[in-house]
């Protein structure tokens, strides 16, 4: 099953002070997260969240435990999604705090778990760079809303641009300001042999993960980008840098863009 996920964290030392998470079929977890690191005005500004709510809240590790429950009591495998790096940087700083077993289990799997969305909307909509995630929401929606960086609300904004996205063919010239015509015009004439969502693809180099990621297309993406600007790049080919990783991807010894690769297919 998939999950949605999102952390509000202090401002320099990325203590995590809220998470909100949302399952696939709607039900959701959300607490503040009682931290020993200093809550400014600018986090308190951003997200209503003050110090003393902060320091009457539940510890990581009860909030942790809790999640762990939530979680694993549905007799489900846990997909989790967020949007963006940051919230893999705050489980990790929070891993290394937390001292109950139960709660850095729940810390661990998630940092090993847990995939940036933004790449899927990158891929999804023919992007060059990353979007907010608020702006696609509000173009779903078909109406500017308030952002109030509640993680909850963050969690659910997720899914709910997660659910368009699945129910809706890829879609170009939708963010021109955010868009690579050179990549889009190969995109919308080869897409039907890269736009695979089957998969997630692993880029791997020294036996360690360098990222993840949550389709062919959004591999394929990165491999093109690395390919140098000009004559190369406009004579390779989609189809050629997506035969190239999944080539990898079924032979251990071979690699493309000098990195090995590894496809594994969805639940």
């Amino acid at each position: 099953m998939n999950f949605f996920i999102d952390f509000e964290a202090t401002q320099f030392s990325n203590g995590i002070i809220s998470v909100g998470c949302v399952a696939e079929d709607g039900t959701a977890f959300y607490s503040i997260v009682k931290t020993n690191h200093k809550v400014t005005p600018f986090i308190t500004n951003l997200t209503g969240i003050t110090p003393e709510e902060v320091k009457e809240a539940p510890s990581q590790e009860e909030i942790f435990e809790q999640m762990f429950d939530w979680i694993f009591n549905k007799d489900v495998v846990p997909h989790f999604w967020c949007y963006g790096n940051s919230d893999k940087d705050f489980v990790r700083n929070n891993f290394r705090d937390c001292k109950s077993f139960k709660a850095r289990a729940m810390l661990g799997y998630l940092y090993t778990n847990m995939q940036d969305y933004s790449q899927e909307v990158k891929m999804h909509f023919g992007l060059c760079k990353n979007i907010a995630l608020k702006k696609v929401a509000d173009y779903y929606r078909g109406e500017d809303h308030v952002q109030r960086h509640n993680s909850l609300e963050d969690a659910q904004m997720l899914r709910f641009v997660w659910k368009h996205i699945q129910e809706n063919e890829c879609e170009f010239n939708v963010f021109p300001e955010y868009m690579d015509s050179q990549f889009n015009k190969k995109i919308e004439t080869e897409a039907p042999s890269i736009n695979d969502k089957s998969y997630t693809v692993s880029r791997i180099k020294g036996g360690k993960t360098i990222e993840v990621y949550p389709s062919l297309g959004a591999a394929v993406r990165w491999a093109y980008e690395q390919i140098p600007a000009g004559e190369e790049r406009d004579k390779t080919s989609l189809k050629t840098v997506a035969r190239g990783i999944r080539r990898a991807a079924k032979d251990p010894k071979k690699k493309y863009r000098n990195f090995k690769w590894i496809m594994t297919e969805k639940n």
